[in-house]
């Protein structure tokens, strides 16, 4: 068995779950969930996160990536995972691909032939042999991305170092996070 994980930088993570819950409206037009900032705030130096009935686990749970990897290691050795930058999946998906095929030993099985870069969507595109193309839907990825003051991300990023750094030590990889600023 071979486990293959996208991972992106965790403030990243956790903003991008909420925008991807309130994109779901309600009946009536609404979103599902207060602003960003009424669930995770900073307080006296503290991010404090208010649970929300609609949200099955904490936010700020999802980027805590070391802590679901070493459960996953109780299981499986770390030769069997492969671990991808998600921002670099975005940016330069070849790269990613290669290392996927390359885990697979089916290292050459896509070129650069094969990616294109739509620039009406703004995103990567594969093309198979036979000439059928993959795109990612507009309507479903790069929503906009609530705005967050800079001291809420500097809190944001302080909460996940001791993770990313755990992350670090037990995959033997570093993805250079932080790297999310506010920005989509």
């Amino acid at each position: 068995m071979k486990i293959i994980m996208v991972l992106c930088d965790p403030v990243k993570r956790v903003v991008s779950l909420y925008t991807h819950i309130n994109s779901y409206k309600l009946r009536d037009g609404t979103d599902p969930l207060p602003a960003f900032t009424d669930l995770v705030q900073l307080q006296g130096g503290r991010l404090i996160e208010k649970l929300h009935p609609r949200v099955s686990q904490p936010f700020l749970e999802c980027g805590m990536y070391s802590k679901f990897i070493k459960q996953w290691l109780q299981a499986f050795p770390l030769h069997q995972m492969a671990f991808i930058s998600g921002e670099m999946l975005v940016e330069n998906p070849l790269s990613q691909v290669s290392k996927i095929t390359a885990f697979l030993g089916k290292a050459d099985a896509v070129t650069a032939d094969n990616v294109y870069k739509d620039e009406e969507r703004g995103y990567f595109c594969f093309r198979s042999s036979r000439g059928e193309e993959w795109c990612m839907d507009r309507k479903k990825k790069g929503r906009k991305h609530p705005q967050l003051s800079d001291s809420l991300i500097k809190a944001l990023q302080d909460h996940y170092r001791p993770y990313n750094e755990e992350l670090k030590s037990l995959i033997k990889q570093d993805f250079g996070w932080p790297k999310y600023l506010g920005q989509k």
